[in-house]
């Protein structure tokens, strides 16, 4: 979907700053081979398709010389920002980049996107584009991919852990995913405010909620998995290579 002339921009921020200790891999997880690309090569190929991007900024530790290495680094549209050592310093870092380049902070809206996250459908991708030029310039304070809860979810007591308290209703239960997208400046002001508040921000939308915003859901695919452990490398490869279900990322 490509608007010409249209005023609104759309820039991506990436971070992928972590160290992914629980992998124990000696190396940061996005550089893990999945086929014969690394993660974070898949994970930025799918915008790298877009027209409507304008701006890729990629977040890693001032320390990490491998993504230099990597020929997507040099593609015109991606740049290279120091992250922090939380994923949430991270995306302030590039939301701030963009902020200080010639991104007007009014008519440019922001996807941000984890590394980890391979397996991105073009679909999917499709949603959040459209979900941006629909709403531009309107009162949508903007959106994240997510997936019904399917399995029940049981609240344990405080003190032990796993003794259940209860069970939730997960008829309005969510499994919350990214992209996750915002107008530029209102995500960036979220941010920084909830950062002022000492609050833990496990996802971007958190910090639009704590500023009583209250963002969309875009029902995307359950196979958008966050690559966390050492099994999740194998259903990644599943998903992007071998799964007759469907054509490459489609």
């Amino acid at each position: 979907m490509m608007l010409k002339n249209h005023p609104i921009k759309i820039a991506v921020v990436i971070p992928a700053a972590g160290r992914g200790v629980r992998m124990n891999l000696g190396f940061p997880k996005q550089y893990c081979k999945i086929g014969e690309k690394t993660m974070i090569e898949h994970t930025l190929s799918i915008f790298l398709d877009r027209p409507e991007i304008s701006k890729i900024i990629v977040c890693i530790m001032d320390d990490d010389y491998l993504f230099r290495d990597l020929n997507i680094s040099r593609e015109p549209c991606v740049q290279v920002v120091v992250g922090g050592k939380k994923r949430v310093y991270s995306v302030l870092s590039g939301l701030n980049h963009l902020l200080k380049s010639s991104f007007d902070r009014f008519l440019t809206w922001v996807i941000i996107h984890d590394a980890s996250r391979p397996c991105l459908r073009r679909s999917d991708l499709e949603k959040v584009v459209r979900f941006i030029f629909k709403n531009a310039g309107s009162t949508i304070c903007g959106g994240i991919l997510a997936n019904p809860v399917i399995n029940t979810i049981k609240r344990s007591t405080f003190k032990s852990g796993n003794i259940i308290e209860g069970t939730l209703d997960r008829k309005y239960l969510w499994n919350a995913m990214t992209p996750q997208f915002f107008p530029l400046y209102l995500i960036q002001k979220c941010i920084v405010y909830s950062l002022s508040r000492n609050v833990i921000i496990t996802d971007d939308s958190s910090a639009m909620e704590l500023c009583g915003y209250h963002p969309e859901i875009i029902v995307g695919q359950s196979d958008n998995l966050k690559v966390t452990i050492e099994e999740d490398l194998k259903l990644a490869h599943f998903y992007l290579y071998d799964d007759d279900r469907r054509t490459f990322r489609s």
